[in-house]
């Protein structure tokens, strides 16, 4: 959105339409992880693709008409939602060399979009735009686009789409949102568009501080001491996510290890009562005899 939408992290409307698609979107991705799998990888990213494959449709269609209506700038892809919208297609398709690498990046920054969305909805989209999904375009692109990005999130995790490599993760992971921010904040202040809040801070306490570094160090050095720290924040925060992420395929590991130990107690037990049942019917057949 263009706006800021203030301190307000939740409203009434995301409590009433956000949380119950978010809640319903992880009992999907839990079914069809009860699905799949035990079902190759190829199967397992069927869901995975339908979704990248609608996102990109989305896109597409949302630049078409913007060129048709004389292209607003705000549609430059250089949102920090624009990698998801690049990335999850090309990590749907590509059987590259880099294949891993570029899992890891779309496990961080969905995750971080399922934390922000957690945390600040308000900040992604107002009450307006969920009201609004299927009165225009432009409020249908950017509720359905953040919850088919959230759900991609929620089926890497769910499908074993990807297994954690910390190291290499985290520095590709890095490097595109250094590269994003190199590129976003250029253009953000050279077109005076606040692409991913690199212009002006839609949160005022944030941005009264970079008004006092513009008042202190120059409209100039105070804008790129702002911009250095958001990013630093950005970079920061991704790992963060990330690590969360990490944590959580932890969990689900040793879950899963718990679940294969019962299941082998359990097989264990079988096998003795079936040696037991067996020994008896040997016992019966004496008897009859």
């Amino acid at each position: 959105m263009k706006g800021g939408h203030g301190m307000r992290f939740w409203t009434a409307v995301h409590l009433k339409i956000q949380l119950p698609l978010m809640v319903l979107m992880v009992i999907v991705a839990w079914v069809l992880r009860r699905v799949l799998k035990n079902k190759e990888e190829r199967v397992r990213m069927i869901p995975f693709q339908i979704v990248a494959a609608v996102i990109a449709v989305l896109e597409i269609v949302k630049q078409v008409k913007s060129l048709s209506d004389g292209y607003d700038l705000w549609h430059l892809p250089l949102h920090v939602c624009s990698i998801i919208t690049f990335l999850l297609p090309v990590v749907a398709f590509y059987r590259g060399r880099y294949q891993q690498s570029l899992r890891g990046v779309a496990a961080a920054f969905t995750a971080g979009l399922i934390v922000l969305m957690l945390v600040y909805p308000n900040g992604i989209y107002s009450d307006s735009a969920l009201l609004g999904t299927f009165q225009s375009f432009g409020y249908f692109h950017i509720t359905v686009f953040h919850f088919l990005a959230v759900f991609a999130g929620f089926l890497i995790f769910a499908l074993d789409l990807h297994t954690p490599q910390p190291r290499s993760d985290m520095k590709a992971a890095c490097a595109v949102m250094l590269c994003y921010c190199a590129v976003a904040s250029v253009v953000a202040n050279v077109l005076k568009i606040n692409f991913h809040n690199f212009y002006r801070c839609i949160l005022d306490p944030i941005e009264q501080l970079r008004l006092w570094f513009c008042a202190h160090l120059g409209a100039f050095g105070g804008q790129a001491l702002y911009v250095f720290l958001f990013s630093l924040v950005n970079v920061s925060g991704v790992l963060l996510c990330y690590g969360i992420y990490c944590l959580l395929c932890r969990a689900k590991q040793r879950f899963s290890r718990q679940q294969q130990a019962t299941l082998s107690d359990d097989e264990k037990v079988l096998t003795a009562a079936g040696e037991i049942l067996k020994e008896h019917q040997a016992a019966f057949e004496e008897l009859a005899k």
